[in-house]
């Protein structure tokens, strides 16, 4: 608790402690200990948009390797492959606009709003459609 108290994050006590960072913050929940997670969230929110551009491009990637292979497909069970691995990028590709307003996509963001409601979870920073 002194390491929480003294400022240290979860992590950071875990380690100094020589526990799990679950041991640390269960305790300190137990002992009444608050936690100010709005930080935390922010930097996960900004890690997951900047993994979100590094996916994208990997699917990009994918789909530029697809077209340089297609001339060489010659059987149907590699163009069924072929087919089948640019219907996967592309849906790929599509659930990554889940929050764009071009009018596609946005199943993930529905199904998210969608539990948020059910559970009676919102989210301010949240911009709904």
């Amino acid at each position: 608790m002194r390491h929480l108290e003294a400022g240290c994050s979860v992590r950071q006590a875990a380690k100094n402690v020589g526990v799990s960072t679950y041991a640390v913050s269960k305790t300190a929940t137990e002992r009444g200990f608050s936690f100010d997670t709005k930080s935390t969230n922010l930097a996960a929110k900004c890690k997951t948009k900047y993994a979100q551009a590094a996916r994208i491009d990997v699917v990009a990637e994918g789909i530029n390797k697809l077209r340089e292979m297609l001339p060489e497909i010659d059987r149907s069970k590699d163009m069924r492959d072929w087919a089948v691995s640019l219907g996967i990028l592309i849906d790929k590709r599509r659930l990554e606009d889940s929050e764009a307003d071009n009018g596609k996509g946005g199943e993930i963001h529905a199904l998210i709003t969608a539990m948020e409601a059910n559970n009676g979870v919102t989210d301010p920073d949240r911009q709904t459609k």
